[in-house]
């Protein structure tokens, strides 16, 4: 079943919007964090175990019409859980992202450490904390979250060289879905985004089409989001502009302009667009609701040590590698302080062996991983953790790095025969491998794509994995792992990186 809103209605919504955007914060007092683990996520929260269940239950829910949505098997695992970070308070949010604007309510990390998402739960109304969507008027309480997740769906299980308009908008596309005990309504617009479209001037389509959120300013990237929802909307709301947006992502793929392949695509020149969407805006805008029953999804729920509350989000924050050169000192005494309460705890000492081998001293993080080996001689987290302190000594002394690298590759074997999954180690491995002369053989090559299939979010893995292509002459392949890092949204470095690649392949391959 279809449902129709019009845009107009937001108009005499705009009061209840501004109520909407205040967030009440719980009590300072800090509860003891639980780990919820299912088939398809890992989520720790520092709420109430009812609210955990609750939150992981609709994630999975939420994946299940993610799958329907796009021809992915139902009933599929992902090659490794998704794992997020639920906490009260800003406070805890900034210790994993300092300086983070505090309309932020989530952000997804990708790195070579981890990938993972961290959120603010806004408890909502009469509802325990991490309830979900009980009317239309609790639906921006996620949005920010199934927003994050999508993205990380579309890049799992459909990487492409996707122009930035649809990233976001197809994400945005998502964000809003309403699920209750009797349907999912697929489409539901955003307050905030649709008062862009109806009280900003928007951005040109041609801009809209073809620049990376970067080169956008970013006093109208809001709107570049708004846009592009509502272009994603326009081309799934019939079979025939499904087909057109099909034709389109074909063009692109294929090196045609974003902006030229939709005049193609759709037959539409850029200002011929804009007027169908004004148009389709000032229309009614249909939502596609469809009955549904909540399963029952399997769940453990267990509760961290005593350490997590002190350091499992000063954990992450190392894990994300950007920790700028200034707040080292005062994180590493930081942490210092909070591990030596918990000398027998394996996350407060790994979460300070971490600390004093990146940039603290290493041969006190490296006694403290020899504790831990000599505990757990398969511990693979300490065992990557040890690798890598050995090559980043090995990068300050040309004399010992050989040794140190094969020294490195040693330990991360032995960590791969205890988790063979851990994306992390597979690229440590490679990282390992980077200074043989035989580099890349049939074996690094399997390693490297491995990792890259398990974290194709990562984008120095993929750049890795497609210059280790190149080498080998597989040059279309390398063409379809850098396709999406150069039509990143928010560009970079890995973006321009990925271009000159892309720039060598057409020099060497025609």
């Amino acid at each position: 079943m279809r449902k129709v809103l019009s845009l107009a209605w937001l108009v005499r919504a705009a009061a209840a919007v501004m109520v909407s955007m205040v967030v009440l914060h719980p009590g300072v007092a800090q509860a003891k964090w639980l780990r919820a683990e299912s088939a398809k996520f890992i989520i720790y929260s520092d709420g109430d175990e009812k609210g955990l269940r609750e939150y992981v239950a609709k994630l999975e829910e939420f994946d299940t019409i993610l799958r329907a949505f796009n021809g992915v098997d139902p009933k599929g695992l992902p090659p490794r859980k998704f794992e997020m970070y639920l906490v009260k308070q800003d406070k805890d949010f900034q210790r994993v992202f300092p300086g983070a604007d505090e309309q932020i309510r989530g952000i997804y990390s990708t790195s070579t450490g981890d990938i993972f998402a961290t959120a603010i739960l806004t408890p909502l109304g009469g509802g325990s904390t991490g309830s979900r969507l009980k009317s239309r008027t609790d639906v921006d309480s996620d949005n920010t979250v199934l927003h994050e997740y999508t993205h990380h769906f579309m890049f799992q299980y459909a990487p492409y060289a996707y122009p930035t308009w649809l990233v976001e908008g197809y994400a945005e596309y998502y964000a809003t879905t309403i699920i209750t005990g009797d349907y999912f309504e697929v489409g539901y617009f955003d307050k905030g985004r649709g008062q862009d479209l109806l009280f900003n001037k928007w951005i040109p389509m041609e801009d809209l089409l073809g620049k990376p959120l970067a080169d956008i300013d970013p006093e109208k990237r809001t709107r570049l989001y708004a846009e592009g929802w509502l272009l994603t909307h326009y081309l799934l709301s019939t079979p025939e502009h499904r087909a057109q947006l099909a034709k389109y992502m074909k063009l692109v793929g294929q090196g045609a302009s974003p902006v030229g392949a939709m005049q193609e695509a759709t037959g539409l020149t850029p200002a011929a667009l804009f007027t169908t969407l004004v148009a389709y805006s000032k229309g009614n805008i249909a939502s596609l609701r469809t009955p549904f029953k909540r399963p029952q999804y399997a769940m453990t729920v267990t509760e961290m040590p005593p350490s997590a509350d002190d350091l499992l989000l000063e954990n992450q924050r190392l894990r994300r590698g950007e920790v700028d050169k200034a707040a080292k000192p005062a994180l590493l005494a930081r942490i210092r302080q909070a591990a030596a309460k918990y000398p027998n705890d394996r996350l407060a000492q790994l979460t300070l062996a971490r600390a004093e081998t990146e940039f603290g001293d290493r041969t006190t993080g490296e006694v403290i991983l020899g504790r831990l080996l000599t505990a757990d001689p398969k511990d693979s987290e300490a065992l990557l953790l040890l690798a890598n302190s050995r090559m980043d000594m090995g990068d300050t002394d040309d004399d010992k790095r050989d040794a140190l690298y094969r020294e490195a590759g040693k330990l991360l074997g032995r960590a791969y025969q205890a988790d063979p999954d851990r994306y992390q180690v597979l690229y440590g491995y490679i990282r390992s491998r980077l200074i043989e002369p035989s580099f890349p053989t049939d074996n690094d090559m399997q390693v490297m794509l491995t990792a890259h299939d398990l974290a194709p979010q990562v984008e120095e893995i993929t750049l890795i994995a497609a210059r280790a292509l190149m080498r080998r002459k597989r040059f279309e392949e390398a063409k379809g792992l850098l396709g999406p890092v150069a039509n990143s949204p928010h560009g970079g470095e890995a973006a321009e990186a990925a271009k000159s690649l892309l720039k060598q392949i057409a020099s060497v391959s025609g």
